[in-house]
């Protein structure tokens, strides 16, 4: 009965089982000591009964006191199967154990061995002769007691007396002091440190992290699919296949060390970077894995290192790998090596030889000499030594200058910004500009001038502008090193030609230049667009793309919309509605209403604006309700909602075409310059005249895959000089006599060029030179291919390529062309019903990754060049527009399926805006226009309600709307555009600002080969960069200095006239005495553009002086427009003097 009742101490559970496993059970008496090894009773000694109950205490009752920390804690005192002592054990059956110490403690470190408690228990009597109550504490003074087998047995003596705690009696503490050198203090009372603090281990599907101080774990992160230790590091384990299922956001399940488990992207794997001073290394499984101090060093770009000679000990210097090493030789020290002599730099960092003796002889830093023969030219042996002839020494090198030169000094600067004042000879200019880096050459009768790079240039009078060396004619320009004529007078960019900005310094259309090695621009580059309203009108459900010019009139854009489902009905029933482009305020709407010769229109399609009345003022074009079956009336009206025609044809019956999802097109044909419209493949002229109608229903032409009604582009095709109709598979030339018949209906004649045999048949189009031949070539979509057309013949040149995705739902809608990713050839994009693509055409030795794995294509084919998921199973037909928002040459996207309107970066299909938009989708999209002419460049959109309860139900917080509306930047960073777009099928060549209709036979391709995309502006982020070239002191006719500045505009941007100039007089510490010059600069200054200045200022006699030249920034005064380098606008000129 010796063990019968003996309490645990608290040894780890570990300990326990080595010492118990084995396969059978104890006598009765010891049945609480599970898979004990049975020994016989008989062998029973009373050793091995003491040592028994030793360990019987050690694997008993595990309660204690509870761990602190501020960390949610996995309790101690928990225990299960396997797991008694609190530490965290693996749960999954594949999981390898978990990482830290893990080692029991053995019985000397659970004891303890300090003077906080004794070596061995001792056994005390209990009082009165009778036994104590097995297995309980008690404190006996400073002793910690146990009673075992009726006598109380001494575990330990306490330092600091004992605490009563829940569970029995412990040893009392104030801090970890009072306790062993395996415990801490918790509570008041010593518990045995179960885990090392810091260490990771992975328990009950979580990982933990002991606390600090080694008494309990705390919950790092729940892993619901269970964890895995491996090396030092914890990892939550997933299912690959299952959507990373058991990850977090932004982690993927990848295999890793034989297991799948969640990596995320906290740090680039086996690098090192910086935080602050420490220097933070990554594991191969991108997270952190050391940290260290670099102080008193920094820590610079991810490794440990000087950064200035301050930072190393006494006598040492900061080398240029960031080592701190020891002194190379005597700082500003000059020594003899030989024939030689050898000046240490400032930082005792290198040596260099200065000179060589004529002689070979070398004394004392000096050369030494016995006659006149043993020195340089100019210099004289005197007492031994060389002298200078001139007796004029420079400088701590102690030059020697010619006879007629003079000792000047300037500021030089080191690679670290460390400057210093050196003394240097230089030529006495007399009364001639001095020229040059150091002012080391005079400029002459032929070239008196300084000018820009500091060298001699002639001088070019008031009239005309030095450049480059060299003088502009009389009423050119000097931009980018190159004299230039200005081009046409401007007020806005689209006043210019394309390859020409408006340059608003002297309102001159001038060529637009982007050299290499010129990257000035405004803070605000952005790849993300930040937007915000800058108007909207919720009154219509709209589902085609809107048209914005001036139709009124006042010289105010307009935004003019097809409002759709009139008194909720259908999508057919429509009508006209005019805002104004400044705050979206309605002007006027064309109700149904056929007695008043005012008709609606057909909801579902896509207007026009165009001039057909020659007044010189935007008129609307647009299919009416429907007739009959799905055939409607083409309508033109103006401004006012007052009717001007409907199409009729030659014996003046009103013609009805099948437009439904299609659109009008207008452009210019023959020599009249009012619109034309093209519906489908119907022509009709200014007056209304329907001049050809192919099959008798010319609209349904273009149609695809059964979604009736197609868009027409209009472009020089054969390039013949003669505007030519692509709608869908086929093409027309058109003829248009000067004179009409007889009966004064238009001579016209039209002829099918082609019609293309390919898969998906007809379908939408556009124009573009996509093989860089100089000719065009038409894109066609259509069920679901994309096909590269020859715009002459019709000729397959690539494709067909299928849209990404399933084949159902999936017909494709109207392409768009640009350059998307700044290569400088343009690509394609089409919207599908489940991705945004951009298709390419493959070039020669071009290397090409395939999104899917899929093999490169060959020369000439057409491949995926990036794609982005998306949903429009309505029609899957959506347009999209493009627009280089930054500037850069790479343009975005701009497209909005059933949800969302999104903008996609050209290069890669990143979304850079997301705005929840809901449309029930045909063949509309968003535009980029400047919408009230201030401008600046918006985003129009417009919205619908129809299906977005079913096609949006899965997005949380979704909020469906109507109307039409308009973002902007909020920072007017986006490069500007012109204040038109009149149609679906927009290029930018078919419409003028002002809405005129320029020649249809201009070949787009050779000027910025772009389709539904819109003019591009100037960049607003371009910038000035004035520089302070050089700032030199001509001393040759004192005591009047002469004060060179040479000033340049490095940047892309003029900079205004008016910028200030000031010249500072200095003290010997840098503080401003006075000033001698106080001045602006008297005319703008072109990209690229230099100008030199004189300024003549008396000297103080006998005294020397210092002079610091300013420009643009002046202390204390806002600066002169902003500065892409402001740090190159001052320059200082020491220790001046007249004598």
């Amino acid at each position: 009965m010796f063990l019968q009742h003996v309490s645990a101490l608290d040894l780890p559970r570990t300990a326990c089982e080595r010492l118990t496993e084995g396969d059978a059970m104890l006598s009765p008496s010891f049945s609480h000591f599970p898979r004990m090894r049975r020994i016989p009773m008989m062998q029973y000694t009373p050793v091995i009964l003491a040592l028994l109950a030793l360990f019987a205490l050690s694997c008993g009752d595990t309660a204690g006191s509870q761990p602190v920390g501020n960390e949610s804690e996995v309790p101690r005192s928990t225990t299960t199967s396997d797991d008694v002592t609190g530490a965290p054990q693996q749960r999954s059956s594949d999981a390898e154990p978990s990482t830290g110490s893990g080692a029991p403690p053995s019985d000397e470190e659970t004891n303890g061995s300090d003077a906080s408690r004794s070596d061995q228990p001792s056994e005390i009597p209990s009082s009165h002769g009778e036994p104590c109550p097995e297995g309980e504490t008690r404190c006996a003074g400073s002793e910690l007691q146990r009673c075992v087998s009726g006598v109380w047995t001494t575990l330990r003596t306490c330092s600091s007396g004992c605490a009563e705690q829940e569970q029995g009696w412990a040893c009392a503490c104030v801090g970890d002091a009072d306790c062993g050198p395996d415990e801490g203090c918790a509570q008041g009372a010593c518990a045995t440190r179960i885990c090392t603090a810091g260490e990771l281990a992975c328990s009950d599907g979580s990982i933990t992290r002991c606390n600090v101080d080694g008494l309990g774990w705390a919950v790092l992160r729940a892993c619901s699919a269970g964890c895995r230790a491996m090396e030092d590091e914890v990892f939550c384990t997933c299912e690959s296949g299952a959507e990373d299922e058991g990850c977090d956001e932004g982690e993927n399940c990848a295999p890793y060390e034989g297991a799948e488990v969640c990596l995320g992207d906290a740090c680039t794997p086996e690098t090192s970077s910086c935080d602050g001073p420490f220097r933070v290394q990554c594991s191969t499984a991108g997270r952190e894995s050391a940290r260290t101090d670099c102080s008193p060093l920094a820590c610079d770009s991810g490794e440990c290192r000087c950064l200035s000679d301050d930072m190393c000990g006494q006598g040492e210097f900061c080398s240029a790998s960031g080592e701190c090493r020891s002194r190379l030789c005597e700082p500003d020290v000059l020594e003899c090596v030989g024939d030689a002599i050898r000046q240490c730099d400032a930082r005792g960092a290198s040596a260099t030889v200065e000179r060589f003796c004529p002689v070979g002889t070398c004394s004392e830093g000096s050369c030494a000499c016995t006659g006149p023969g043993d020195c340089y030219e100019g210099e004289r042996c005197d007492d031994g030594s060389c002298s200078c002839t001139s007796g004029l020494f420079c400088g701590s090198e102690r030059q020697c200058c010619p006879e007629g030169w003079l000792c000047d000094s300037a500021e030089r600067c080191d690679g670290s910004g460390v400057c210093e004042v050196v003394e240097r000879c230089i030529p006495d200019c007399g009364s001639f500009d001095r020229c040059g880096e150091d002012g080391e050459s005079c400029c002459t009768e032929a070239l008196p001038i300084c000018g820009a790079e500091n060298r001699c240039a002639p001088d070019c009078g008031e009239e005309r502008r030095s450049c480059s060396g060299r003088c502009c004619d009389a009423g050119e320009v000097c931009i980018l090193d190159a004299c230039t004529a200005p081009g046409a007078p401007c007020n806005r960019f689209s006043d210019c030609d394309f390859g020409e900005y408006c340059e608003h310094a002297i309102e001159r259309c001038l060529p637009l230049a982007n050299p290499e090695g010129i990257d000035c621009r405004e803070e605000g580059d952005f790849r993300e667009l930040a937007v915000q309203v800058k108007w909207e009108n919720r009154d219509d459900e709209i589902i085609s793309t809107p048209v914005v010019g001036d139709v009124t009139g006042d010289g105010v854009p307009n935004v003019v919309y097809n409002a759709s489902r009139i008194g909720n009905a259908d999508w057919v029933v429509g009508e006209i509605v005019v805002l104004d482009g400044r705050d979206g305020t309605p002007l006027g709407r064309v109700p149904h209403e056929p007695t008043s010769n005012r008709f609606g229109s057909q909801g579902r399609s896509n207007i026009a604006l165009g001039d057909v009345s020659g007044d010189g003022v935007l008129d609307i074009i647009y299919a009416s309700r429907q007739v009959t079956g799905n055939r409607s009336w083409v309508v033109a009206v103006n401004g006012q909602g007052e009717t001007l025609w409907r199409a009729r044809d030659r014996s003046g019956n009103l013609v009805a075409t099948s437009v439904v999802n299609g659109g009008v097109t207008v452009a210019r044909f023959g020599n009249d310059h009012r619109a034309w419209s093209v519906v489908g493949g119907m022509l009709v002229d200014p007056d209304g005249r329907v001049v050809f109608n192919p099959d008798g229903n010319g609209g349904a032409l273009g149609t695809n895959s059964g979604y009736v009604g197609g868009v027409a582009v209009v472009a020089d095709l054969t390039m013949d000089g003669f505007p030519d109709i692509s709608i869908g598979n086929r093409a027309f030339s058109v003829r248009v006599a000067e004179e009409p018949l007889d009966d004064g209906w238009p001579d016209v004649t039209v002829n099918e060029l082609w019609e293309a045999n390919v898969a998906g048949g007809d379908g939408y189009t556009a124009v573009a030179d996509m093989t860089g031949d100089g000719r065009p070539e038409v894109v066609l979509v259509g069920g679901g291919n994309v096909h590269v057309l020859d715009g002459a013949t019709g000729t397959v040149v690539a494709g067909p390529i299928r849209l990404p995705g399933p084949t159902t739902n999936n017909r494709g809608g109207p392409p768009t062309i640009a350059d998307f990713d700044g290569d400088g050839r343009p690509e394609i994009g089409v919207a599908g019903g489940h991705f945004y693509t951009v298709f390419d055409l493959a070039r020669p030795d071009e290397e090409i990754v395939q999104p899917d794995g899929d093999p490169p294509p060959s020369p000439g084919e057409l491949f995926v060049r990036w794609r982005n998921p998306s949903r429009d199973l309505s029609s899957n037909a959506t347009g999209s527009s493009v627009f280089d928002f930054q500037g850069d040459g790479a343009a975005e996207v701009i497209y909005a399926d059933e949800c969302y309107m999104r903008v996609y970066d050209g290069r890669d299909g990143t979304t850079q805006l997301e705005i929840m938009n809901s449309t029930g989708t045909i063949l509309e999209y968003p535009i980029v226009v400047d919408v009230d002419g201030n401008g600046r460049s918006e985003i129009v959109i417009v919205a619908n309600r129809r299906n977005a309860a079913n096609d949006c139900a899965g997005i949380p917080d979704y909020v469906p709307r109507q109307g039409i509306f308009v973002y902007e930047d909020p920072n007017d960073a986006w490069v500007r555009t012109r204040s038109i777009w009149n149609q679906h099928a927009y290029s930018i060549n078919n419409i003028g600002d002002d809405g005129s209709l320029p020649d249809t036979t201009e070949p787009s391709w050779l000027e910025h080969n772009t389709f539904r995309a819109n003019r591009q502006g100037e960049i607003p982020l371009n910038a000035p960069d004035p520089r302070l070239v050089s700032f030199t002191v001509g001393i040759g006719s004192c005591p009047l200095l002469r004060l060179n500045l040479v000033i340049e505009n490095a940047g892309l941007r003029s900079i205004e006239a008016g910028m200030p100039i000031r010249i500072e007089t200095l003290d010997g510490e840098g503080g401003v005495l006075g000033i001698a010059v106080d001045t602006t600069l008297d005319r703008p200054l072109l990209p690229g553009e230099s100008t030199g200045l004189v300024f003549e200022w008396l000297a103080p006699a006998f005294e020397p002086v210092s002079l610091r030249a300013k420009i643009h920034d002046l202390d204390g005064q806002p600066p002169h427009g902003f500065d892409c380098n402001p740090g190159d606008t001052q320059a200082e000129v020491r220790s001046v003097s007249c004598y």
